[in-house]
């Protein structure tokens, strides 16, 4: 299954693919630098020398949810689906569209079959499932 995520992600986020997947899949609980520096490098919005504290803030000044977090502190599935949505210009249904939030960012993307278990905002996410998730969204675009 890694390996699968690994090769799927590697077509599209070019260089730096690898040890920045490596990375996120080992994390247990993926903290917010690496899920942002996957985010922004799969978005083609951070310099390829940037690293995880350095995306963190990046995408801290995107101000679509309160970064009062560090870098080493774990992102909720929510925040992820919240930046994910936003950073990839995803459609969402009604309650999204009305309330842009962590909440209906993760229950749109557990309605699109993108995230296949919990949809819940508020639960971790480890470094596979954050990776299998961009991997889906960017199978849609």
């Amino acid at each position: 299954m890694t390996t699968f995520l690994i090769l799927s992600v590697n077509i599209v986020l070019w260089s730096r693919t690898s040890e920045l997947v490596d990375a996120a899949v080992a994390q247990q609980q993926i903290e917010c630098g690496t899920a942002a520096l996957l985010l922004l490098t799969a978005a083609e919005e951070i310099e390829e020398e940037a690293d995880s504290s350095e995306a963190w803030k990046e995408l801290c000044d995107f101000s679509w949810f309160s970064c009062s977090k560090r870098a080493k502190d774990e992102i909720r599935l929510g925040e992820y689906a919240h930046a994910l949505m936003q950073l990839f210009e995803l459609k969402g249904g009604v309650m999204y569209t009305l309330f842009p939030s962590p909440r209906y960012a993760s229950r749109e993307l557990g309605y699109l079959g993108i995230i296949l278990h919990d949809a819940g905002a508020y639960r971790s996410l480890s470094g596979i499932e954050a990776v299998s998730i961009l991997r889906s969204v960017m199978q849609l675009q």
